[in-house]
């Protein structure tokens, strides 16, 4: 019975009940203060309605079922009142297969199956928003966007483009936030994780700009033996220094050579 239910009537009809409760002329005396017994049963209708929308009454039942309970919604009506959330607890973003078909049949009902599975890529990080210092979620997340941007084109001929846009969606969102990690600080450009993160997102051709130190930028040239590009920079930015560098040893060369002069002389004398 229950799963046939209509879960917006079911809520409907509590909370008229709720709202005549406010009306003393409705309250049942149960030989206890009515302030308090109208607290009593307010709270224990709230607490059947919470059971109730975690029933399974009020689980995704399929996209054929949502289909026909919902026909003749407009396209923005149909993606703004979609229940993204349940749909994806019973719908793992993973299953290919699972999506491709709701896809099918919404095309087949008039809807843009295309921007409904580019929609899931969206509605995927609300529900589960990037935390990088939570590795196995930022793995999973950078694992998703690859599959349906990288590895999908090379099992599936032809995969509608809407697969690339959400795993673009998503590869995108997990870049932006590690790299604005690295310059805030939140991650620390030379720990394992972060360095998993950049290299993975480089394989979905997502580049991560790391700032690096004068000193690192040095031994990388030097052993990359770029010495034009090292003078370059000496001459743009560190000439005044460069040149004290240079006069440094023959002023002090000139002063040893006149203090032993001198010295030479008194002994002369």
């Amino acid at each position: 019975m229950l799963k046939n239910c209509n879960p917006k009537q079911l809520l409907t009809n509590c909370w008229s009940l709720i709202v005549k409760l406010g009306d003393r002329q409705h309250i049942v005396s149960f030989n206890i203060p009515q302030k308090m017994e109208l607290k009593l049963l307010l709270i224990t209708l709230l607490t059947t309605m919470v059971l109730f929308l975690n029933h399974p009454c009020f689980a995704f039942e399929g996209m054929e079922v949502y289909l026909q309970e919902n026909e003749g919604l407009s396209e923005k009506a149909f993606l703004q009142d979609f229940p993204f959330e349940a749909y994806l607890e019973e719908t793992k973003l993973t299953d290919y297969q699972a999506l491709e078909t709701d896809r099918q049949l919404l095309k087949e009902k008039g809807k843009d199956g295309g921007q409904f599975i580019a929609a899931l890529g969206e509605q995927y990080l609300k529900a589960k928003p990037i935390d990088l210092l939570n590795f196995r979620q930022t793995k999973n997340s950078i694992e998703v966007g690859w599959m349906y941007l990288k590895a999908l084109p090379k099992i599936v001929s032809k995969p509608d483009v809407s697969f690339e846009v959400m795993g673009d969606y998503i590869l995108k969102e997990v870049a932006e936030k590690v790299e604005q990690g690295i310059k805030d600080g939140t991650l620390e450009a030379d720990n394992w994780q972060t360095r998993f993160y950049v290299q993975r997102l480089e394989d979905c051709s997502y580049y991560i700009d790391i700032p690096k130190s004068d000193v690192s930028k040095l031994l990388f040239h030097v052993q990359h033996n770029n010495w034009g590009y090292i003078w370059s920079r000496v001459r743009s930015r560190y000439l005044m220094e460069f040149i004290f560098l240079l006069l440094l040893p023959i002023g002090l060369l000139g002063w040893y050579l006149k203090k032993k002069k001198n010295k030479h002389k008194l002994n002369t004398q």
